[in-house]
Parts: C-alpha cells; sequence; structure tokens
C-alpha cells in the first residue's frame, strides 16, 4: 500500500513526529506500507531526511512531485490547499492543529470537496 501525505509546512514538529512515528511502527511490525510525504512549504525538509535516513527508515520518503494516481490513499494533515490538488482522489482529512483560526476550513468541507 502507497500513502501520500499532505501537509503545509516541514517544521518538524508534531506532525512530522507523527509521521516518523507510523514509519517506524510499520517496519517494525512488518506492515508493507509506503509513505510519502509532500511538503507545500520546504522548511527543514533536510533535516527530515537526515532523520529518516538516521533511523534506515525505507518506508518514508519527501516526494517533490504530485502524482495521486501513484497512491492507494492520499492524506491531507490541516492543509486545505489539498482539496485544490487532490487529482481525483478521494481525501482523507487528519486534523493536528489545536489553533481554531487553522481549522476554520473545516466547516466548509463538504463530501463532495472530499471525493
Amino acid at each position: 500500500m502507497k500513502i501520500l501525505y499532505l501537509y503545509k509546512w516541514c517544521t518538524f514538529g508534531g506532525v512530522e513526529r507523527v509521521l516518523l512515528n507510523r514509519a517506524l511502527a510499520f517496519k517494525k511490525y512488518g506492515i508493507p506500507v509506503k509513505i510519502d510525504v509532500y511538503f507545500y512549504y520546504g522548511g527543514v525538509i533536510n533535516d527530515f531526511r537526515k532523520v529518516i535516513k538516521k533511523y534506515n527508515l525505507d518506508n518514508i520518503d519527501v516526494t517533490e512531485k504530485l502524482d495521486f494516481k501513484e497512491y492507494n490513499l492520499v492524506i491531507s494533515i490541516d492543509t486545505p490547499e489539498a482539496f485544490n490538488e487532490k487529482g481525483g482522489k478521494s481525501l482523507i482529512l487528519e486534523y493536528h492543529t489545536h489553533y481554531e483560526e487553522h481549522s476554520s476550513y473545516l466547516k466548509e468541507v463538504s463530501q463532495k470537496k472530499l471525493n
């Protein structure tokens, strides 16, 4: 299974840690999942890649291009830009932010936008 995560910033905060933890768990338990992460704004992508390499995580990588047909699942984490670029795929939304102003887009989400 291939999963694409869409996330706005690479800041090496909680979301990046969650993604790394998922990759670690999938690897530890032999679950055949490949994770690609697309960051809309680079930030500290090189540091993120260094951690991937440090832990020998061959099941997670940063992608710099969006080709949705390669993926079984597309998951947007706090990134409303994903609605404009989902390439015909349905979206799964994850909500991680505790900032109310960053979640205002959720009030306008309809099933039509997700599919």
